[in-house]
């Protein structure tokens, strides 16, 4: 099964009591869209993705130990999927990110995660350091 929007929205809403806005809904849509035409890839080496993180309302994301203030998950820009054994990051290249418009947090400081986002990070490199 793939990660539904509706799955990525509601995982930290707190029950949802918290409401997404409308843009971070037209941006986890996309997230989502490009993360499922990634791992339809013939490559790719998960097919059904496992959301570890997904959207954060700012008021969850200031409670999350290491999170960046202005994080990407709180605008609907930014997933971490579970990779606890580094094979989807192996299999990652900046040429892949890239074919997908995606951008990913250096492997190093995601060890059992994989940390995607829509938007280019102030470095611009596809696979940065935070």
């Amino acid at each position: 099964m793939t990660i539904t929007v509706n799955q990525y929205l509601s995982q930290h809403s707190q029950g949802g009591q918290i409401i997404p806005s409308s843009e971070v809904v037209a941006n986890a849509t996309e997230l989502i869209r490009l993360l499922d035409i990634m791992c339809a890839d013939s490559s790719c080496p998960i097919r059904y993705p496992d959301l570890r993180s997904g959207w954060r309302p700012a008021s969850y994301n200031a409670k999350v130990p290491g999170a960046a203030p202005n994080s990407t998950h709180m605008t609907g820009n930014g997933i971490d999927i579970a990779d606890n054994d580094g094979v989807f990051d192996d299999w990652l290249t900046d040429e892949i990110l890239e074919r997908y418009s995606l951008y990913r947090e250096h492997p190093s400081q995601t060890k059992s995660w994989c940390h995607l986002q829509r938007v280019p990070p102030r470095s611009g490199k596809r696979t940065y350091y935070a």
